[in-house]
């Protein structure tokens, strides 16, 4: 059955790659991954009221910043960093950055964010 970690699994997998294709959507899978595990986290909570629409990812990263436990403040803007860099792999022709580094950044990151939900449950 498939999870939203299994997003970040795939990511686990193409951070090897040296295809900056591969390293871009790695990028974009890791953000998927926590951006939907942290929906879930905030829905279960009445934290967020979700339009299915894209606002709905600055909607969770809004509740999850504002909140008053500390773990789960820092894990907003984490996952809005991660929401940038995702919006850079999908969307810009030209990244002026080491991508490996970058992906492998954006990949612990995303774990520790996972962790993070984990630890708040």
């Amino acid at each position: 059955m498939f999870t939203w970690e299994d997003f970040l699994s795939f990511a686990d997998r193409l951070q090897g790659s040296t295809d900056e294709a591969e390293l871009r959507t790695a990028i974009s899978r890791a953000y998927y991954a926590v951006h939907h595990s942290s929906k879930v986290f905030c829905t279960l909570r009445n934290m967020v009221h979700l339009t299915a629409t894209g606002e709905d990812h600055r909607e969770v990263i809004v509740a999850l910043e504002k909140h008053k436990n500390p773990i789960l403040s820092k894990t907003g803007r984490k996952l809005k960093s991660l929401f940038g860099w995702r919006i850079k792999a999908d969307y810009s022709e030209n990244l002026s950055v080491n991508l490996i580094a970058q992906c492998q950044y954006c990949v612990k990151e995303a774990h520790a964010i996972m962790s993070d939900l984990k630890s708040v449950r």
